[in-house]
């Protein structure tokens, strides 16, 4: 036989050779009588045969609780039975191991969220059992595992989920232990503070706007809805413009081989909610917190796509450019994206002004969003340079800025922006005195650098969005 053709021939202790003779000297193929086939089989392990033997008596032990429905002296044997690698079939017996599935199942399904967490919590993040193990217990998937380790490990015990405002945020290295993402940890939270308290975004609007001192209903008295900006969030493909305008001014864009990751960062009260809301669009963004002083802390957001999926130029400058080559539909979206991002609305001594801000170096940029206005909206900008800071700044002022955000605000997604935008435009209609605008208004104004609406980014989180707060 060719030394390159495989055979399989049986050898003494059970073990087969695929491969053929060794090409020099005597090998375990050389003699004729290795080459014949063996009825001799290998010897028990004797390790295998102890851990059996120590595994069948625990399985014994662990029914008769289970008879006498003892959960706790089930729990104690259940621990063992993982320590001593009763639950891996190639180590004891796979009946062995499908033995200790079956009472991890009638544990579950007996259960209360408290014994279910015990379970999740003693198995997976105290003894190490991987999660395609308890899934194949109740032959489940991904997401529903991920579902119940949000619900009854990462949300904590019962009174922990009642006082879910307050409490303490689960460890990265808990996480890691689960094997989860934090995007999967906030949509697992997510789907529950849904379905078992009522959350949504409306309610985080609402809970947002109350936290910053704002009277919801004393606008709606006027057909004024602070939380109509959540209608506009319908930017679900990264070809929509206003990732372009997101881009050119707040947004930053990391790259990493084939990877962008898309990075939001902020103090800011309300740009806290309106970031986790705008990369939502895309995806579920993670979330790092990080110490900017002593008594400023900011949030981090994160998304991370494909290289090829992100439709526009990497450039700032050619971004920018990118503009001048939009329809008018497309340029109110960008253009309110960039409002969003960098801009403001404002209205002092009965003039309505707005801005967007630029770097100190994007001269070229803000010139260019000059000429686009001019172009298609026929205003004239202001541009200036902050003598202080440095930053370029472009303006509008009186009817120009009234002009331009009424065509932008129905794209507008930053609450207090499109808040401000929607009352000068129905203040502008007529639809206001002058009394019951300014008293609408004055609820918007920064008062001073401790207004609540600075630098309060992780206490509005907690109390509107709880779910992003689940980690440290």
């Amino acid at each position: 036989m060719h030394r390159t053709e495989c055979f399989v021939a049986s050898t003494v202790g059970g073990f087969k050779i695929i491969n053929g003779p060794p090409n020099k000297g005597k090998g375990l193929m050389d003699r004729k009588e290795d080459l014949e086939p063996s009825n001799e089989t290998s010897p028990p392990n004797p390790a295998r045969v102890r851990r059996i033997e120590t595994c069948s008596e625990l399985m014994n032990q662990a029914m008769e609780c289970l008879s006498k429905n003892d959960v706790g002296c089930v729990m104690g044997i259940l621990e063992e039975l993982v320590k001593d690698k009763c639950h891996d079939g190639r180590l004891a017996s796979k009946e062995i191991a499908y033995g200790v599935k079956e009472i991890v199942h009638k544990l579950w399904l007996r259960g209360n969220d408290e014994l279910r967490r015990e379970l999740l919590t003693k198995l997976m993040v105290e003894l190490g059992v991987s999660r395609n193990w308890f899934r194949s217990v109740f032959n489940t998937n991904t997401r529903m595992l991920n579902k119940w380790l949000g619900r009854y490990v990462l949300m904590g015990d019962q009174t922990a989920q009642q006082n879910m405002m307050t409490r303490l945020p689960q460890s990265r290295e808990d996480r890691w232990r689960l094997g989860l993402r934090m995007s999967e940890v906030i949509d697992s939270i997510e789907e529950m503070l849904r379905h078992d308290f009522g959350w949504s975004e409306r309610f985080m609007c609402e809970k947002m706007w109350k936290f910053v001192g704002v009277d919801v209903d004393a606008f709606r008295e006027y057909s004024v809805d602070p939380c109509q900006w959540l209608n506009a969030l319908t930017a679900k493909e990264l070809n929509d413009t206003r990732w372009l305008g997101w881009y050119i001014t707040d947004m930053v864009i990391k790259t990493k081989r084939h990877t962008l990751y898309l990075r939001l960062n902020t103090t800011n009260t309300i740009s806290a909610i309106h970031f986790v809301t705008i990369l939502k669009q895309i995806q579920t963004p993670n979330i790092n917190m990080n110490r900017k002083s002593k008594t400023k802390i900011g949030t981090e957001y994160l998304i991370r796509i494909p290289r090829t999926s992100w439709p526009w130029p990497l450039d700032k400058a050619e971004a920018i450019s990118m503009l001048r080559r939009l329809g008018k539909v497309d340029l109110r979206k960008a253009l309110a994206a960039a409002t969003d991002g960098d801009g403001s609305v404002n209205y002092y001594g009965g003039v309505a002004i707005f801005n967007i801000t630029f770097g100190v170096n994007d001269i070229y940029e803000v010139n260019i969003l000059g000429e686009i206005l001019q172009q298609y909206f026929g205003v004239t900008a202001l541009i200036t340079r902050n003598e202080e800071h440095g930053y370029m700044n472009m303006r509008l002022n009186g009817n120009d800025a009234v002009s331009v955000l009424g065509e932008i605000v129905p794209f507008m997604t930053h609450p207090l922006r499109r808040l401000r935008a929607d009352l000068i435009l129905v203040n502008e209609n007529g639809e206001l005195s002058q009394g019951e605008f300014e008293k609408l208004y004055d609820m918007t104004k920064y008062r001073g650098m401790n207004d609540i609406k600075r630098k309060h980014a992780i206490e509005v989180l907690t109390q509107a969005a709880p779910q992003t707060t689940t980690i440290k």
